[in-house]
């Protein structure tokens, strides 16, 4: 059964931007990331696959890339432009039921799209960055916290949990 999930990680300040770039470089921080979304659905605003598309010069590969943009429009194999989260959810269920969907990022996809999410996974950062993009406040009450997996070097960070209570 196909699950919408909501991935993303975030500083102590709920920073998760500086001027369109993730403010940090942590070695092996983003792994979660590849192992959880790769064969899977990526929903992401413009800005975000803007970002990836620089570092990487495509899409992010061994996924569907589905970018939430009301001025641009991408085409590319497994590629697709939306102009809403609704829309790209919708189209990713009926589309690719197989797949799980990801929600990840920015700000405003967060905020719309952590209400659809059943799971948050998120990698907490143990540090105050300068940024301009932050990870929404949620009541974290509302879901069981599971802490996965926790790394000291070269920046204390952890892989957590959290899955929504019925």
């Amino acid at each position: 059964m196909q699950k919408v999930f909501l991935i993303a990680a975030y500083a102590h300040n709920r920073v998760i931007g500086f001027n369109g770039a993730i403010p940090w470089n942590i070695p092996g921080e983003q792994s979660r990331f590849r192992k959880l979304t790769t064969g899977n659905v990526v929903i992401m605003g413009r800005k975000t696959f803007d970002e990836i598309f620089q570092k990487l010069k495509k899409p992010l590969p061994g996924r569907i890339n589905i970018i939430i943009s009301k001025t641009k429009s991408y085409s590319d194999a497994d590629c697709y432009t939306f102009s809403t989260l609704k829309d790209a959810v919708d189209f990713s269920i009926k589309e690719f039921p197989e797949k799980d969907i990801f929600i990840s990022g920015g700000e405003s996809l967060y905020k719309e799209g952590i209400s659809l999410a059943e799971k948050l996974f998120l990698t907490e950062i143990d540090m105050d960055v300068k940024g301009d993009v932050f990870f929404p406040d949620f009541n974290e009450n509302d879901y069981v916290k599971n802490i996965e997996e926790e790394f000291t070097e070269p920046v204390s960070y952890r892989y957590v949990t959290y899955t929504k209570l019925s």
